[in-house]
């Protein structure tokens, strides 16, 4: 079995990505692993990292991670505000989404939604990680917590036709965290076989990485559901 590096931009015991890495290969060493980066200002700042690692630049600091990481041979990488801007999207995507079905009129304040929405997202996902919620109650819950602050009343039908539309709206942006092409390009061009896990839904994830041109980039997609996890 080859070496691999796992770059990783989850939290460290997510089941659904662990799982996700244990259908990619029988026995997986994650050799790397990553806090959570909730914005894009963080993502870039891991991508950083480990471009430099792997462009073996500020040799010192990063001695003990070239000498480990320098020679493998596989790569598997997180998607989700690793390369992808996901949370720059999906707040780009969500103030559209605010706007399309006028959700001003009950909101003095829009930040309320928003606030609210991103506070609820990282519970949700949380729980859907570690198998404790399902994707459709992931669905609903993100958006019926938020909306419940300014509507009497939100049933699950409109929660899943905002949601809907903001997936829409998220797979069509094209933002990545900065580096994100040039840290691809230049693992391919060294012959690294790079290979994307993500716990992220299959017909999102397919449409976003279309979206930013790096569909074709990796040697396979590797996905939660297709996992089963």
């Amino acid at each position: 079995m080859p070496n691999v590096v796992i770059v990783r931009n989850t939290y460290p015991d997510d089941q659904s990505m662990l799982r996700v890495i244990h259908y990619a290969l029988d026995k997986a060493v994650t050799v790397g692993a990553y806090g959570t980066s909730p914005n894009a200002e963080a993502a870039y700042m891991q991508m950083q990292f480990v471009k430099r690692a792997f462009f073996q630049t500020d040799a010192l600091p990063l001695k003990h991670f070239i000498i480990t990481y320098s020679h493998e041979e596989a790569i598997f990488i997180d998607f989700d505000d690793t390369l992808y801007d996901t949370h720059g999207n999906a707040d780009l995507a969500l103030r559209e989404v605010y706007c399309l079905y006028d959700l001003g009129k009950y909101f003095d304040d829009p930040n309320i939604f928003f606030s609210t929405y991103w506070k609820v997202n990282v519970e949700v996902w949380e729980k859907y990680a570690m198998g404790e919620i399902t994707k459709n109650e992931l669905i609903v819950e993100r958006f019926k917590r938020p909306l419940s602050l300014g509507m009497d009343s939100v049933d699950d039908d409109f929660c899943k036709s905002i949601n809907n539309t903001f997936l829409m709206c998220c797979s069509d942006k094209t933002g990545v965290v900065p580096g994100a092409h040039e840290l691809v390009d230049y693992l391919r061009e060294r012959g690294y076989r790079i290979h994307i896990c993500s716990n992220g839904f299959h017909e999102v994830q397919y449409k976003k990485l279309r979206s930013c041109n790096m569909l074709d980039k990796f040697d396979s997609i590797i996905l939660s559901e297709d996992a089963g996890a």
